[in-house]
């Protein structure tokens, strides 16, 4: 076994046993962070069942009115996860991701973080990968993108889709640029040039539009250029 060979089987070994320890790290803390979740969740639970019934009785004996009594329980009192919930959300994760519409994407939210409030383990994992899913789903959603090129503007357009909108980008295409400026400048000069109407074509066009690649032409073009390029256009 040579040098080389030897020193990778080394690092592998080494590699492999970083990933060993940090996996057993990570199941450790996990091991460590979901009961104290758990007991936290419960305290929580706890502390809205004694506010429940401490609402309850001020509300019998008048001291705060009935519209007061339903703000403080919704305060403190976590949503609950129903049957029709549960089937809800087996309904939503039958589809694909783009299939869902902003509305259904807030109704998984919603299911997620009601399971939040449950002291058990599962229902805290169950939460945190539909969380996930929606980070998915929503990073995924704003990465739309659309490309569309205008070949006689010499104009690279990039429409992006969000739930928030669209934008448009625009880039001028350096190449077809150039190739068009170079060909004009010929014809400015009283050249024979292949292709000398289309780039005359562009150049009209890009008189009366403000495109990416219309900027970029008109800035490779001098004054007494363009004035000889109107010439021909008129003449």
């Amino acid at each position: 076994m040579d040098l080389a060979l030897l020193a990778l089987v080394i690092v592998v070994a080494l590699a492999a046993a970083v990933l060993l320890k940090l996996y057993r790290s990570i199941k450790s803390l996990e091991a460590l962070i979901y009961p104290m979740y758990a007991s936290l969740l419960w305290i929580r639970v706890t502390n809205a069942s004694f506010v429940d019934a401490l609402v309850a009785m001020l509300g019998a004996r008048g001291v705060i009115s009935a519209e007061e009594e339903g703000a403080l329980r919704a305060v403190v009192k976590p949503g609950n996860i129903t049957d029709e919930d549960l089937d809800r959300l087996e309904e939503l994760m039958s589809k694909r991701p783009e299939e869902l519409s902003p509305e259904e994407v807030a109704e998984v939210r919603r299911i997620a973080l009601s399971l939040l409030a449950y002291p058990s383990r599962s229902a805290v994992k169950l939460a945190a990968k539909l969380l996930a899913y929606i980070s998915r789903t929503e990073k995924a959603r704003a990465e739309k993108a659309e490309v569309s090129y205008i070949a006689e503007t010499c104009t690279i357009r990039l429409y992006l889709h969000s739930d928030r909108g669209s934008e448009v980008l625009e880039e001028a295409d350096r190449e077809c640029v150039a190739d068009k400026a170079k060909k004009l400048k010929e014809l400015a000069r009283r050249r024979s040039v292949e292709g000398a109407e289309d780039a005359l074509r562009t150049y009209a066009l890009c008189k009366e539009r403000q495109d990416a690649g219309c900027r970029a032409l008109m800035s490779e073009l001098g004054s007494l250029e363009k004035k000889a390029l109107d010439l021909l256009l008129n003449g």
